[in-house]
């Protein structure tokens, strides 16, 4: 079954919501940068499509399913999949990959509690072959301190559903650094080896120097 729950979606790895969205990626975006600033998964999982939505989803991909015997199927897995499997399936993983995406800043010793949202860009586009998503591209911008970076994410708005899923942090950047080809692949299936929970580490102590820096402006 979970096979067959694979075939339906190779769109991108979901990420879901439980409150009313607007189709806004501005706005949306902001939200995702507030959540990194605080280290909030959990506001980041309320960001997306609900388990009612996907449920929803779920059917509306069975009923388009032109064979008799798979839309049967597929129609008996969507009406029994419960909200402990959409739990256990679904929205641990968006923690999961939450705290990846922190543990990278970490990695890099960027203290994600300086940082500062500069601006978005990106681009839309109508996922080939279905046509009820709208796939938002690009970057957001973002500074502490010293440097400028940037987020490439991938985000997907569902029409049907009025609400968010297919978002992809696939990680943090300096300005003028180039994402690395193997990062660039975001097709994945909504099923996922589970793995060990990742601790997100504290962000880096601000390091004492000898050299006096000059001022620079706060920025709102």
């Amino acid at each position: 079954m979970k096979k067959l729950f694979c075939v339906l979606f190779l769109a991108g790895s979901l990420y879901f919501s439980s409150f009313a969205q607007e189709k806004n990626p501005d706005l949306l975006l902001y939200k995702i940068f507030t959540t990194i600033k605080n280290n909030d998964s959990a506001s980041f999982v309320k960001l997306f499509i609900d388990y009612k939505q996907f449920q929803n989803l779920l059917i509306e991909s069975a009923e388009k399913n032109k064979d008799t015997a798979d839309k049967t199927m597929f129609m008996q897995y969507a009406l029994k999949f419960s909200e402990k499997e959409y739990k256990e399936q679904v929205t641990d993983d968006v923690g999961k990959r939450f705290r990846k995406f922190m543990n990278t800043l970490g990695s890099k010793k960027i203290d994600y509690t300086g940082l500062n949202f500069v601006s978005c860009q990106y681009k839309e586009q109508v996922s080939k072959g279905f046509d009820d998503q709208m796939q938002f591209s690009g970057m957001i911008f973002v500074k502490d301190e010293k440097k400028d970076y940037k987020i490439p994410f991938i985000a997907t708005w569902l029409e049907t559903q009025r609400g968010w899923f297919g978002l992809y942090l696939r990680d943090i950047l300096k300005k003028d650094e180039e994402e690395s080809l193997k990062d660039s692949t975001v097709v994945k299936s909504v099923i996922v080896q589970k793995t060990e929970e990742e601790d997100v580490p504290p962000p880096p102590s601000k390091e004492k120097s000898a050299k006096k820096s000059s001022p620079r402006k706060n920025e709102n």
